[in-house]
């Protein structure tokens, strides 16, 4: 009608996999899905959905009112109400929803595992201006329990995120892992200098994405970054920490140290008070 093709339309899914990679979700071959579209098409303009809803099994992915620009970004949603059961079988449980102009983000669980890949990726270049187009928001999150893998969670995760021409403005978040160890991430843009603080009480979930070290056991970790005008100056610490399986340097280290000679041997690994 007058160059808007309006569309509703239900697909069956049925021998195809079916993937959805940042949550981590793969429908298997040969098990029946079904996805809903309704929204209108403007040639070379935008796209808008009235509703997507995804279903397979007990699985659900529904989208309210989300309009793409010509470049496929975000302009504008209204809700988004998950739940499933991931790869890592994991059950998630969150709804983002519009409130006027600013945004709410709660749920149950959450695993964000691959977005934490992502950010520890050396090929990570993936920020919200690629998906959002011109997004000047505010959101509040509050998660009862976020996984940060397969093996380690923080419960009670809740803050608020300031975005700013779809990029972070403002962020503070806060959580606690299990044995009451506090996890808190912070952003502030002034002065035209962006700081990033990441704070944890306990290291492990985090330094055992880098595959170089092994045998990590105990520490804090504390990260400092300030960027400005495209050169960002960071600093990392450890404390308190242990290494047990050794590289050739950490070797060479305990040859300073009567008591690093006497863990080496013990097979306790090496104590380290501090790392920068």
């Amino acid at each position: 009608n007058k160059g808007e093709y309006f569309f509703d339309t239900k697909v069956d899914i049925n021998k195809n996999e079916f993937l959805i990679d940042i949550f981590n979700y793969k429908k298997k071959e040969k098990i029946k899905s079904t996805i809903s579209l309704k929204g209108i098409y403007k040639k070379n303009k935008k796209i808008k959905f009235n509703s997507i809803l995804y279903v397979e099994n007990n699985n659900k992915f529904l989208v309210k009112n989300l309009i793409l620009s010509k470049n496929f970004k975000v302009i504008n949603l209204d809700l988004l109400d998950f739940s499933f059961v991931n790869s890592n079988k994991i059950k998630n449980q969150i709804i983002l929803s519009k409130i006027n102009n600013d945004y709410q983000l709660q749920g149950n669980s959450f695993d964000a595992t691959k977005m934490i890949d992502l950010m520890f990726s050396e090929n990570n270049n993936n920020g919200l201006s690629n998906i959002l187009e011109n997004f000047n928001t505010n959101l509040k999150v509050n998660i009862d329990k976020v996984f940060l893998d397969s093996e380690y969670s923080v419960k009670s995760l809740e803050g608020k995120i300031s975005l700013v021409k779809s990029e972070i403005d403002k962020l503070n978040i806060i959580a606690n892992f299990n044995n009451d160890k506090k996890l808190t991430i912070t952003i502030n843009n002034k002065d035209n200098e962006k700081i990033t603080t990441f704070y944890s009480d306990f290291a492990r979930p985090f330094v055992k994405k880098y595959k170089f070290i092994k045998g990590f056991e105990d520490g804090a970790l504390d990260f400092n970054s300030i960027k400005k005008e495209n050169i960002t100056s960071s600093v990392l610490r450890i404390y308190d920490f242990k290494l047990q399986e050794l590289p050739a340097l950490t070797k060479l280290l305990t040859l300073a140290s009567l008591q690093g000679i006497a863990d080496l041997l013990s097979g306790e690994g090496i104590r380290f008070n501090d790392f920068e």
